[in-house]
């Protein structure tokens, strides 16, 4: 290999960098990054979808489980809220996932839109007050109803029935190694790039967002082999 048909990796770094901050690693920062009012803007975009179980699904290919966004046609309740939260995949009441990422308050005084109302077997958006604050509207993927509506239930119900909660925040960007080669490196063997990312776990939630959580991590790998300037591979 000449020095003509360079190895750009720095293009592959940047580009892999990039699609794994856009399709989620950090994507939990203020809440998701969504926070209050978006959460809820967002839910109550979907009014009406149909609920099902499991929905949205994930997509175990590629980046370790985001979002298959073609199967955002429905939604079960942690399904709404992980969406409108903007969290990168579908997290889960039932295996201790979703209520990982909020925090329960006592001080139901001080609820903001986007709070999340959590019985340990389904969770609820808080929209807003209602009837001079003795009820409060909700966001919901309603099994009764069977899709996504807006509900109103009375403070006393709530409070005697639900936990209040408030997404935490992860302000803390993952590391991400490259190994194997070096910027703008000139090769004349075969070499083998290795990707790797880590993630901080003092943060109020070690490892969530982090795609080695999910099934293990799966950046693609590859050995070079052949001669050639090479920018999209990991694309």
């Amino acid at each position: 290999m000449n020095q003509h048909q360079v190895i750009q990796f720095y293009k592959i770094f940047f580009a892999i960098l990039l699609s794994i901050l856009i399709l989620g690693i950090t994507k939990n920062i203020n809440a998701g990054p969504n926070a209050g009012s978006d959460i809820v803007d967002i839910a109550k975009s979907y009014l009406n979808y149909p609920r099902a179980d499991g929905y949205p699904l994930n997509k175990e290919i590629e980046l370790g489980g985001i979002f298959d966004e073609d199967t955002v046609t429905a939604f079960d309740c942690t399904g709404l809220v992980s969406w409108a939260a903007g969290l990168r995949r579908h997290y889960y009441l039932s295996q201790g996932e979703i209520n990982q990422f909020y925090t329960e308050f006592n001080n139901w005084d001080n609820l903001q839109p986007g709070d999340i109302f959590d019985n340990g077997q389904h969770v609820m958006i808080f929209e807003n007050w209602a009837a001079n604050r003795t009820k409060i509207t909700v966001v919901q993927a309603s099994e009764s109803q069977g899709k996504v509506i807006e509900s109103t239930f009375t403070l006393d119900y709530m409070q005697s029935n639900y936990t209040a909660n408030r997404f935490k925040t992860d302000n803390t960007n993952p590391t991400i190694t490259i190994s194997g080669v070096e910027d703008g490196g000139v090769y004349n063997n075969p070499v083998t790039v290795g990707v790797s990312a880590d993630d901080d776990t003092s943060e109020p939630t070690p490892g969530l967002y982090f795609y080695g959580q999910d099934s293990g991590g799966k950046f693609r790998q590859k050995q070079f082999t052949e001669e050639g300037t090479f920018y999209d591979y990991f694309i």
